[in-house]
């Protein structure tokens, strides 16, 4: 085809994207975690990328690193033009980007202190893959870092035939390679559809469609490129580390998320693991055991080990920043199965990465004082905070350090993505990393004037011009015809209006002068969608919500808010009035929303006998089940005195009618240790922040060790159901989550409740953002 360069897509651009883990930053902290002692200088390194792309990433490196020389090659001639235009854009000398293949490269390089090579490997001719070795092999320096991300084989077995498929269609198909592609896929759907049996446990449509945030036609471009390269190999670990050891390079760890948490194995897969003496055929045993789809692996040539005691103090030193609003709560942050942080440290560490950078040994210091059983090691913290996603190491910024290239590189950004006006946008930032703004960021960030006035209602409306489209803008200020999704927009740009400044100052990235922010503005930005509820469906439920009255009780705090747009756990956005929520150090642990409630409804509505609930929150959970008919007795077990004292100070169960109201008894007690003193039909759990964490299934389990409850209905439990369906590879079908919850071996009610699998699947696309267990591929 000559579409295809070496059996490589060449006609089709791939799409631009920032990856955090390849800056230098982020590879010595992985070697650091290993005790391995990076020898790169800081400021005046060499960096080179096999396969750079548009080069996005080496071009925002180069604007973080002005003083480090930068070089990127990639052999298709429209990735090279682009990513020069968007250097020269941004007035960056210190990259220069080569059109050629890897082993035929004419121009004079350095040695480099760090290569890294991107997804390229298993796309690739075995020849070319010769050649990036024999590169690897001539410019990577003694002591130097490199990472190859690469397609994982346990990951992509079971889509091998339809790669296949794909490829011997397009083969024969016309048009370039996403009219080709698009196509072979429309081929194999029909093929799927005749009964084909390799072709049946595929979620066609869900590879099809984009993951949140993508533009489908990146989208497109990455399908063409996956799934159209002759060569198209997925490797296992121990293939990629026995084509590197004749050269010298040694796994150093995984540069990835989910390899920073560990992969999700039982104690039997772990105990296995740990007994295989090849680090390379454990690796390879634990992606088995995961289904580990792809891989960023860290190598270096002759690196030097620290001593187990400067290991310690060389990780301290590192620096960590946070990129966005930290999400930290109970167990919130947490790298699976190894470390789980009291709630004071927590909230410590979060106030002080909100303050800005610091390091892992100043964090650690804010450990409370005889408070822990045992403190973390800087490791263990530094590894858990990376693997949140919400953290990441940078470099040390010197007092006086020059920020115009990243100034010019971010400038261009925002107006090449202000052309069209939609998507996310990646900004390079002083500390040596990039910052990713979702879209209603990036749109608040390309709306911001260059300095006063700042007029908050002019704001937002150049924000839902951006991400909606000037022709739907009818008066932001508030008559008809605005959907619920620009009015999430809206009120998402309006929250941002006062936390955006205190991120962009955090990360020492001012992309243009921004304006002095005036307090009272600023108070009065969330209810600038006031005007819009007139137009809003209202949310109601035919469950009995108790009325609530403002209140605060220690670190307690009952908040009443007029109004609030919220979504449904899977039904569109409403509007709900006189919204009551629970809070505590700002994060709500519960409020009556159509979120909460639906999360919840199911539980409710198939409750009977007696039903135990764990977690008082506000109390409408045990009031609404008091309220069922086949419910003959509520218990409701809550830890926290301060709850207890201010549900019976409002009086919630008053407001049942005397029948219910005597069905409901309160124990203060812990969910983890409490026994019932007689039989329970009904467990519902409820005590989580977080609609999802790390073995809620396993703690379900605890609970019910001590209960023996007769059925049970957890919060979040859908969730668990998606994601414990998916990495099994079942598909969200009443047959596949019956199968998961089989698995458990728990008596989990709700599959038989009326449109189960489809609620399933709502409330999954609506709320997983992203947290599949570690080694899935997501279905959308």
């Amino acid at each position: 085809m000559s579409n295809w360069h070496r059996g490589y897509v060449a006609d089709i651009v791939y799409m631009s994207g920032f990856y955090a883990n390849h800056a230098p930053a982020y590879l010595d902290f992985v070697c650091a975690l290993a005790g391995l002692e990076p020898q790169a200088p800081q400021d005046y390194f060499t960096w080179c990328e096999l396969g750079c792309g548009t080069g996005f990433t080496a071009n925002l490196l180069a604007a973080a690193h002005p003083r480090a020389h930068f070089h990127a090659i990639d052999m298709a001639e429209d990735h090279i033009r682009l990513a020069r235009s968007a250097a020269d854009a941004a007035s960056l000398d210190n990259i220069l980007f080569h059109h050629a293949d890897f082993g035929a490269l004419e121009a004079e390089l350095p040695t480099f202190d760090y290569i890294v090579a991107h997804g390229v490997y298993t796309w690739v001719e075995p020849e070319v893959q010769r050649s990036l070795v024999a590169f690897l092999d001539r410019y990577l320096k003694p002591g130097g870092v490199a990472l190859i991300s690469y397609n994982s084989l346990p990951g992509w077995i079971d889509a091998l035939p339809l790669q296949r498929l794909l490829l011997a269609h397009a083969r024969s198909g016309e048009g370039d390679s996403i009219r080709r592609l698009n196509s072979a896929m429309a081929f194999a759907k029909d093929l799927k559809a005749a009964g084909a049996p390799m072709l049946q446990d595929l979620d066609l449509e869900g590879i099809a469609t984009p993951p949140p945030g993508r533009d489908p036609r990146d989208h497109e471009a990455y399908l063409a490129h996956e799934f159209l390269n002759t060569h198209w190999n997925p490797l296992l670990h121990s293939d990629v580390v026995q084509d590197l050891a004749p050269i010298g390079l040694h796994f150093v760890g995984p540069a990835t998320i989910a390899g920073l948490q560990d992969a999700p194995l039982s104690v039997e897969q772990s105990a296995s693991a740990d007994a295989i003496a090849d680090p390379a055929l454990r690796e390879t045993y634990r992606d088995y055991c995961a289904g580990t789809g792809f891989r960023s692996d860290v190598f270096v040539r002759a690196a030097a080990p620290l001593a187990p005691h400067n290991v310690e103090q060389y990780v301290g030193r590192i620096l960590l920043a946070a990129t966005g609003g930290l999400k930290i709560a109970d167990g919130s942050l947490r790298a699976a199965g190894s470390l789980l942080l009291e709630t004071e440290f927590h909230r410590a560490i979060a106030e002080a990465l909100e303050a800005g950078v610091h390091s892992v040994a100043e964090l650690l210091g804010l450990a409370p004082a005889g408070g822990m059983a045992a403190a973390p090691t800087a490791a263990a913290l530094a590894r858990m905070l990376v693997a949140s996603e919400q953290i990441i190491p940078v470099r040390r910024r010197e007092p006086g350090e020059a920020t115009a290239p990243c100034e010019r590189f971010n400038q261009t950004q925002i107006a090449r993505t202000a052309e069209g006006l939609k998507g996310r946008l990646a900004l390079a930032t002083p500390l040596g990393n990039g910052l990713v703004l979702a879209e209603a960021d990036a749109a608040l960030l390309r709306a911001l004037p260059p300095g006063p006035p700042f007029d908050p209602v002019s704001i937002l409306e150049k924000v839902l011009e951006q991400v909606h489209g000037a022709d739907q803008i009818s008066d932001v200020q508030g008559t008809a015809g605005l959907d619920a999704a620009r009015r999430a927009t809206a009120q998402s740009a309006a929250s941002g209006l006062s936390s955006m400044p205190r991120m962009l100052k955090r990360m020492g990235l001012w992309p243009r002068p921004l304006p002095a922010l005036d307090e009272r503005e600023l108070d009065r930005a969330p209810a600038i969608v006031a005007p819009f509820a007139p137009h809003l469906p209202r949310f109601d439920s035919d469950l009995f919500i108790p009325q609530y009255q403002p209140m605060r009780r220690g670190d307690w705090e009952l908040r009443i808010a007029d109004f609030v747009v919220s979504p449904g756990y899977w039904s569109p956005p409403r509007l709900v009035t006189n919204m009551a929520a629970l809070v505590r150090d700002q994060k709500t642990w519960m409020s009556i929303t159509p979120m909460e409630l639906e999360s919840q409804e199911i539980g409710i509505r198939l409750a009977r006998g007696h039903v135990a609930i764990f977690g008082m929150g506000l109390g409408w959970a045990a009031a609404a089940t008091a309220a069922q008919s086949a419910v003959e007795r509520v218990t409701v077990v809550e830890k926290d005195p301060v709850v207890l004292s201010m549900i019976e100070e409002l009086d919630i169960f008053a407001q049942l009618p005397e029948n219910m109201r005597a069905k409901v008894h309160v124990e203060q007690g812990d969910a983890y240790e409490w026994q019932p003193q007689c039989e329970v039909d009904l467990l519902m759990p409820d005590i989580w922040l977080p609609l999802i964490s790390e073995d809620r299934v396993e703690e379900v389990r605890h609970m019910q060790q001590r209960v023996r409850a007769t059925s049970i209905y957890f919060w979040g439990q859908e969730m668990e159901i998606a994601r414990h369906a998916v990495f099994a590879g079942r598909c969200l079908d009443e047959t596949g989550i019956r199968e998961t919850i089989a698995d458990w071996a728990l008596p989990i009610i709700g599959p038989d409740a009326p449109d189960y699998a489809s609620k399933v699947d709502a409330s999954a696309r609506r709320w997983m953002y992203g947290r599949w267990l570690p080694g899935t591929t997501p279905p959308f």
